[in-house]
């Protein structure tokens, strides 16, 4: 889409897109710039260099918080595009989430391991501080009740255990404002990893994958699921939920070399209801309301 319309490559890697107001915040991860476009026909309005590996973005009040495997989350100002502060985190921060005045990320350790999460006050940003969780936290999302909850996978890789190294999974759920920890879930074992922790578009039930298919619990009744909601025989890439037709989506990438392909299903009772085929290695998704 953006080649066609701008008449130039969007550049190596799409990590994630968001869209604020009237405009699409796409993360170009390798290329370690953000293409900013018009959300609907995406014609370039801007593009911010400089900014290693960015990954996710949240936009509040005309500013916008990159993440970026530079170890730190850039403040950027959306009226003129330009990088205003920055914020340390811990290493390899990723996904974001801002409830009231705090922002959330999670440090999934890049090319290693962390196991902490960042938050910082966006009204006061010398307001920061670390929260050891579990090994690999790797998405957060915002329940209806304003609470933050975290998935953490685990040191260790699917389809490769190591019981040397490995550990365990944790899906971990905490008050925004005291970071004390309401709830905390340990899973069975070190061999299978957790990720794509999305949440339904009203805010009551949680989806994450594990490589035997998709899993949910209600965040009103969080007891951690002995069996997929979705039984698949692969391990969803990504998760996404559309909060217009309330479908979930997921990715398969196949063998990375070749085109992918996205599955949509009933999100209350699991009945798949199509599919179609994307470009190479899709990994998440981007709903407009």
């Amino acid at each position: 889409i953006f080649e066609a319309v701008n008449g130039r490559p969007l550049g190596n890697i799409v990590q994630s897109m968001t869209i604020y107001n009237d405009e699409a915040w796409i993360m170009v991860n390798n290329s370690g710039k953000i293409e900013v476009v018009t959300a609907y026909d995406f014609k370039s309005v801007a593009t911010i260099d400089s900014i290693g590996s960015p990954r996710f973005a949240v936009i509040k009040d005309q500013k916008a918080y990159v993440s970026s495997w530079n170890d730190k989350i850039y403040i950027i100002d959306t009226d003129n595009y330009q990088i205003i502060d920055e914020i340390p985190t811990g290493t390899g921060p990723d996904e974001l989430v801002i409830i009231g005045e705090n922002l959330f990320t999670v440090n999934t350790g890049g090319w290693g391991t962390d196991n902490s999460i960042t938050w910082a006050n966006i009204s006061n940003i010398s307001e920061t501080g670390e929260m050891v969780l579990a090994d690999r936290p790797c998405s957060l999302v915002k329940d209806k009740n304003q609470d933050l909850w975290v998935l953490c996978s685990g040191r260790g890789w699917n389809g490769f255990p190591d019981p040397s190294t490995d550990t365990k999974g944790k899906l971990v759920c905490i008050d925004p404002e005291t970071r004390a920890v309401i709830h905390e879930y340990e899973f069975p074992s070190s061999e299978i990893h957790p990720d794509n922790l999305i949440i339904s578009g009203n805010g009551s039930e949680l989806y994450f994958t594990l490589p035997n298919g998709i899993y949910t619990l209600p965040v009103d009744n969080p007891v951690l699921p002995s069996s997929p909601f979705i039984e698949a025989e692969l391990m969803y890439y990504g998760l996404g939920f559309d909060p217009v037709s309330g479908l979930l989506f997921a990715t398969d990438p196949l063998d990375f070399a070749q085109n992918g392909y996205v599955y949509l299903f009933n999100a209350d009772n699991g009945t798949a209801i199509s599919s179609f085929q994307t470009g190479l290695a899709p990994n998440g998704f981007c709903f407009s309301e």
